[in-house]
């Protein structure tokens, strides 16, 4: 008595499944700005990708003795410029991170007991960064020379995590 197995098709409508997908668009961009030096007018803004989609899945099973919880997502970015002057060198190529979760939580909520693993795909991006523009003497006199900088996205990663409620 009391057990329930998850894969019942009964059992199924009375456990929790959600799916949700997030996408936009951006299409931002400078206007009548004053020009100083450099007209950015139409220019995109700074870190801020044209597109980019976030799909999420859940599913939780509930038990007598508590619930599982299974969630899965996948976060995909598009190209990205990393400053406000649309420089070839300061643009990062879009990428995609699928990460994981499996959760126990006890009947009471008292505990919770997770697995998870994020960047399950392994996927190196550039997650932000810039370049740098500096005059030398190799470059020549109308030349400059870009130093590119980048912060890159954590590599595969996997963890528990423990929880105790007190209350």
């Amino acid at each position: 008595k009391g057990y329930q197995n998850p894969l019942d098709p009964a059992a199924l409508q009375a456990n929790a499944s959600r799916m949700t997908e997030i996408t936009g668009q951006a299409d931002v961009g400078y206007t009548d700005l004053p020009r100083w030096l450099q007209d950015i007018s139409g220019k995109r803004l700074a870190n801020s990708p044209k597109h980019k989609v976030a799909l999420n899945a859940r599913y939780t099973m509930n038990f007598q003795k508590g619930s599982m919880m299974l969630s899965t997502n996948y976060v995909w970015r598009d190209d990205s410029e990393y400053d406000v002057f649309n420089t070839p060198a300061a643009i990062a190529e879009g990428y995609g991170k699928l990460s994981a979760r499996a959760s126990w939580t006890s009947s009471g909520d008292r505990f919770t007991v997770a697995l998870f693993g994020a960047n399950l795909n392994d996927e190196i991006a550039h997650d932000r960064g810039g370049a740098e523009r500096r005059a030398t003497p190799a470059s020549g006199p109308a030349g400059q020379v870009y130093y590119q900088a980048y912060n890159l996205t954590p590599p595969r990663t996997f963890g528990v995590e423990l929880q105790y409620r007190i209350y």
